[in-house]
């Protein structure tokens, strides 16, 4: 071989091997400076194949794969945030003391409450109608609207009715229900303007914001300690900062990738109206068992176990949460727009098999190392460290069969609604059980015992809409014409 032949034959071997590390475009991709696109896929292909390893067998379909480089894409960039964001909590806790710490954490509470009814089941509403369309400005419009209107009507209620219903029944300050609500706007501003990136598919972006937020409490934190000090509010403040970050650059992004939204035809808004009140009450037994339990608690125990039972609550629970809102990001608008969720709800519950022992053991480890950050006001039991690894570990896998339910449209959220209210109400009366007996132990088994019971409807009602939807199938297939034309007998989501 002369020197020219082997000069270019080098030079070959070194693209060749760029194109396998991602650092340069693959023949008919797009081509960026950085071969950014090819870098991603790449790692995508291997999160595909570390899943597959994990239950055992090929991801056959194109939509399973979607979905399974979209969840491990948005899990690292929710990693980061997540963890950046766990030490927020912690180090209020650490700083404002267990009095202070649980006035914050009634005054978030008050807050989840209003963004709940404020929202009015528009960030499930705007995924679940966005995701099948192109440039859903339409969609995005409606539930604009009608979030605007909620929040509106629910100010209102607060200033003129609620708020003095909330002092007296549950022992809270104005100031903690005005703080309340401070945080409740911004949350409602957050929520929405990261659902409407979920809807578009732009997962990206989505995480991008995570970290803002979480990033941005951190600096409001300190902020906020060096104005305040040792006041309850310096918590609420610092999430609120976050908060308004991530609102602005998920808006730019959302507005830069489909348009401004436009006003919706009477018919999607009465639709997306009726599937958002289904989706608001369908989130009762969240805010009976994650916002008024907490509310019943301060009447039951004192503001230092509140805050010690929040510090337990943030050190698996919540972590349990983030790891669902990780999934969840991805997997709800992956399921709204699916025409075979029983392939979904398969690889899900090999995955689970495949996940649940070592969640828990996760769960119990997030405890060991998080709850020390808070101090030594927040003493650690093992009896307490197990049983909230164990209700995480629950609470997650319940949050992933509602979103099959949410995916199933006004039918599944209808179901929903159901074993929502039978989780919230079990949850409020084991609460009152347990609570004056076993104090802190008594709040997390009342936890435990209501999404266990949520668990089982929920797989329940699921097992059965799969069900009719195949026998629907078959019953179109047989009254289908029998020629050879190539026929879909599966009808695309309506376009309202």
């Amino acid at each position: 071989m002369d020197k020219d032949a082997h000069a270019f034959s080098t030079k070959k071997r070194r693209e060749k091997s760029k194109f396998h590390l991602g650092l340069l475009p693959f023949p008919g991709r797009g081509v960026d400076s950085l071969g950014m696109g090819t870098y991603s896929q790449f790692w995508k292909d291997k999160i595909v194949r570390w899943i597959e390893w994990g239950i055992g067998r090929p991801l056959a379909s194109g939509s399973a794969r979607s979905f399974a480089k979209s969840v491990g894409w948005i899990g690292i960039s929710f990693l980061i945030a997540r963890v950046i964001s766990s030490f927020v909590p912690l180090f209020a806790a650490r700083a404002l003391g267990k009095e202070c710490f649980g006035q914050a954490s009634l005054a978030i509470t008050v807050g989840q409450f209003l963004q709940t009814v404020m929202l009015f089941g528009m960030n499930s509403a705007v995924v679940r109608f966005a995701a099948p369309k192109n440039c859903p400005r339409e969609e995005v419009g409606s539930a604009l609207i009608i979030t605007l209107a909620a929040t509106a009507l629910t100010t209102a209620w607060l200033f003129v009715w609620g708020k003095p219903l909330l002092i007296s029944s549950f022992r809270l300050s104005a100031d903690i229900v005005n703080s309340g609500f401070l945080f409740g706007v911004l949350c409602v501003a957050y929520v929405f303007a990261t659902s409407i990136l979920q809807g578009l598919h732009r997962f990206f972006e989505r995480g991008v914001a995570e970290i803002l937020a979480a990033a941005f409490s951190i600096v409001g934190l300190a902020g906020a300690y060096w104005v305040l000090g040792k006041n309850f509010n310096t918590y609420v403040i610092a999430v609120c900062v976050g908060f308004l970050v991530a609102v602005v650059y998920s808006t730019h992004r959302s507005f830069s990738w489909m348009g401004v939204p436009i006003l919706p035809t009477r018919k999607l808004l009465n639709h997306m109206t009726a599937y958002g009140a289904f989706s608001c009450l369908g989130n009762i037994g969240f805010i009976l068992t994650f916002y008024f339990q907490p509310l019943l608690l301060n009447r039951l125990l004192s503001e230092s176990e509140v805050g010690i039972f929040r510090v337990y609550q943030t050190a698996s629970i919540t972590v349990a949460q983030s790891l669902a809102i990780i999934f969840n990001t991805v997997f709800f608008p992956k399921a709204s727009a699916s025409r075979n969720r029983g392939e979904l709800w398969k690889i899900i519950w090999r995955l689970w098999g495949f996940a649940a022992f070592p969640m828990a053991l996760a769960f119990i480890a997030s405890q060991l190392v998080l709850i020390p950050i808070a101090g030594r006001d927040y003493p650690m039991e093992t009896s307490l460290i197990v049983l909230f690894a164990i209700t995480a570990l629950v609470i997650t896998l319940q949050s992933t069969i509602g979103q099959f339910l949410a995916a199933e449209g006004v039918a599944g959220v209808g179901i929903g609604l159901v074993v929502s209210a039978v989780t919230g109400m079990s949850c409020l009366l084991a609460t009152n059980l347990l609570v004056p007996v076993m104090h802190i132990a008594g709040a997390c088994l009342a936890l435990l015992f209501s999404y266990c019971i949520g668990l089982v409807l929920a797989w329940i009602a699921e097992v059965y809409l799969l069900r009719r939807s195949v026998l629907q199938s078959n019953v179109m297939r047989e009254k289908a014409p029998s020629d050879d034309s190539e026929t879909d007998w599966e009808a695309p989501p309506p376009n309202l």
